[in-house]
């Protein structure tokens, strides 16, 4: 069967999913604020601190992001290698193991599928699952520094406010009556306000980022995946539309296909057993995510 709708590369590939650009605002929007105003009211030696391993989980941050973003996580198979195998994917017209998924979304198998990410437009799996953990990792330490600071100034401002200056405090130029943004000044209020609005959702995401981190930790530490964990522990009826795959209850026999969303005729079949499926097992596979 030849594909008809667009196989989806990496995570760069079009059209980008709302949550991706999110991200990178997100992240833009921390980058400025921390290293144009929260930094340069720190303690001297907190500065330091703050920039050396600021820019240290930055830089290791956005390569590991790149990495887990640029790999290609489907099955080599259907990336190009046709060589048999114990699996095959009607959708994709292609040989498969028997370890992969096919993601409704990318429109393609996935070799070790973990779940479709939309906040990185692409499916994790076995070749991208290691990036994608140091990506959580380093982005949760990140945020958390971020608030963590973010705490201090706030604290600072109402308990500690002649200590609180830009850059140096021995210059009565640089004395904290307000705000200063890349060193303008700006309004007295608004360095309580900005310190405050932000300390609520960088606590926000630290909690969601490490409760992710987490769950990864222990579906590593007893061998089993995302899509594994959640396929043993629904009932038949229950959906989980954020994992945009196709979800085959891995038999010696049968696995069902869906294509965008909707149980197809095809059948995902050991190499050696492509006959119609018998309808008594069919019937026990057609449960599906959409």
């Amino acid at each position: 069967m030849t594909q008809s709708v667009l196989v989806r590369k990496n995570g760069w590939s079009l059209p980008l999913h709302p949550y991706q650009v999110s991200v990178w605002i997100s992240l833009a929007f921390v980058v400025i604020l921390y290293y144009g105003v929260f930094v340069h009211y720190l303690p001297f030696v907190w500065r330091i601190f703050g920039v050396i391993i600021g820019v240290v989980l930055l830089l290791s941050h956005v390569i590991a992001y790149v990495t887990t973003v640029s790999i290609n996580p489907g099955d080599i198979h259907v990336i190009g290698n046709s060589e048999e195998h114990d699996y095959y994917c009607e959708i994709c017209d292609a040989n498969v193991f028997a370890t992969s998924k096919h993601c409704s979304r990318c429109n393609k198998c996935v070799t070790g599928f973990d779940h479709h990410c939309v906040w990185l437009n692409t499916c994790i799996g076995t070749y991208n699952y290691r990036p994608f953990f140091i990506t959580l990792v380093t982005g949760f330490v990140m945020v958390l520094l971020f608030a963590v600071f973010d705490v201090v100034l706030f604290v600072m401002f109402f308990a500690a406010r002649s200590k609180l200056c830009f850059n140096d405090c021995s210059s009565s130029a640089n004395s904290s009556d307000g705000l200063k943004l890349f060193g303008a000044e700006v309004p007295d209020p608004a360095f309580p306000i900005v310190t405050g609005i932000i300390t609520i959702p960088s606590w926000v995401v630290c909690f969601l980022l490490g409760h992710l981190i987490g769950f990864h930790i222990y579906f590593m530490s007893v061998g089993i995946t995302t899509y594994e964990h959640i396929m043993k522990s629904r009932s038949n009826d229950q959906k989980y539309p954020f994992l945009f795959c196709i979800c085959p209850r891995r038999s010696n026999k049968i696995a069902p296909a869906v294509d965008n969303g909707r149980t197809s005729s095809s059948w995902v079949l050991p190499s050696d057993e492509r006959s119609a499926p018998d309808d008594n097992v069919s019937a026990s596979h057609e449960t599906t995510i959409t």
